[in-house]
């Protein structure tokens, strides 16, 4: 996993950040079944 300045920029609330993770992170477990 590598951090991206651009995409997540370390001033967003954490929420927004989080939840883009989670959006990521369920496209992958879709991308495996």
């Amino acid at each position: 996993f590598v951090w991206d300045e651009g995409k997540y920029p370390t001033m967003s609330p954490l929420k927004e950040i989080i939840g883009s993770i989670q959006s990521q992170v369920a496209k992958i477990e879709d991308d495996m079944k």
